[in-house]
């Protein structure tokens, strides 16, 4: 007695299907398992940046008064952010924005706003320091993880 192999979609009496026909039909679903992974990641991402602080790609939003005696006002991110927005509100410029930790005044890494003015810059970096000019005075800040798109002006 002659046993034959079969695979799965053999037909008896049909010459069995050959590896690279088994192949062809399952491209389908393969696709449809990358486009779940893919979806799978994207909502992973969203997760995790909820459970790191991140909501709509912002990190920090808010307004800070310059009050300590070197009026610099500092923040640590636990993740890398890409753009800054700064806002003098009511004159306590000029502001130096900074990335490096010694709020460095020059450099790169660096920004400097003038009196009553504001900017959205592309700086990178986990550090950001802001030092200004007049004491008490409020300073609209936002951190963003995403590039923002450059703009300087007058308020």
């Amino acid at each position: 007695m002659r046993v034959e192999r079969t695979t799965a979609g053999d037909v008896p009496g049909r010459r069995p299907r050959s590896g690279l026909e088994l192949l062809e039909d399952l491209i389908p679903r393969f696709d449809l398992l990358l486009r779940e992974l893919e979806l799978t990641r994207e909502n992973s991402t969203a997760a995790l940046d909820s459970l790191r602080g991140v909501h709509n790609q912002m990190l920090f939003a808010g307004t800070v008064i310059l009050q300590t005696a070197a009026l610099v006002w500092a923040q640590d991110f636990v993740v890398p952010f890409a753009s800054v927005l700064v806002a003098d509100l009511q004159g306590a410029g000029p502001l130096t924005v900074s990335t490096d930790a010694s709020g460095a005044a020059l450099g790169a890494g660096s920004l400097t706003i003038p009196l009553n003015g504001f900017a959205s810059v592309p700086l990178i970096g986990r550090h950001v320091s802001i030092a200004g000019s007049v004491a008490n005075k409020p300073v609209f800040v936002a951190i963003y993880t995403t590039p923002q798109s450059p703009a300087f002006g007058q308020i």
